[in-house]
């Protein structure tokens, strides 16, 4: 379900001088199958597995494995282990704050089909400092609840219906 949802995101931005951050929970048997069918899913993007010091290109989907924080340090990645053993993992939560904290100004998030509410604190938080916050909309959700908790902050700006997605692309 997360790469059909995926999909209109990655073709709405694929104009855009950005780099996306994909953090999914996921065990990490499924991780490179995982990567594999993103990079199917999105053929206009470079796919590739978040790794220590990667630089951070426009046009490239990174895909941040389970049990790994992240942050950005002078165009680059900076891995490390998660030690804090959330609910979920890994945690979005987790990825908006230390992405938000190393790219202040410059973050945009988009919180996609999932159970729980992970990333709704962090962006709740960042309300008002993010570039932009998008949430799926319920009805295309194969479990919603992550994208109404994001909602529900006040912070969600965009649901992706297409008259959304429209608008989107133009701002």
């Amino acid at each position: 379900y997360t790469l059909r949802t995926l999909f209109p995101y990655t073709t709405l931005f694929r104009s855009l001088p950005i780099t996306i951050v994909l953090v999914q929970h996921i065990a990490s048997a499924a991780f490179t199958t995982f990567v594999d069918r993103v990079s199917d899913a999105a053929k206009a993007w470079k796919v590739e597995p978040a790794t220590d010091g990667m630089r951070i290109e426009k046009g490239t989907i990174i895909v941040l494995p389970q049990d790994t924080n992240i942050s950005v340090s002078k165009g680059h990645l900076e891995l490390s282990p998660y030690t804090v053993q959330p609910n979920i993992n890994p945690s979005i939560n987790s990825a908006i704050r230390t992405l938000f904290k190393s790219t202040p100004g410059r973050l945009g998030v988009v919180i996609l089909t999932g159970m729980g509410d992970d990333g709704s604190a962090a962006i709740k938080e960042l309300q008002g400092r993010a570039i932009s916050v998008m949430a799926q909309d319920a009805e295309s959700c194969a479990a919603r609840s992550m994208p109404e908790s994001a909602r529900e902050t006040g912070a969600v700006k965009f649901t992706n219906t297409r008259s959304e997605e429209r608008r989107v692309g133009k701002e």
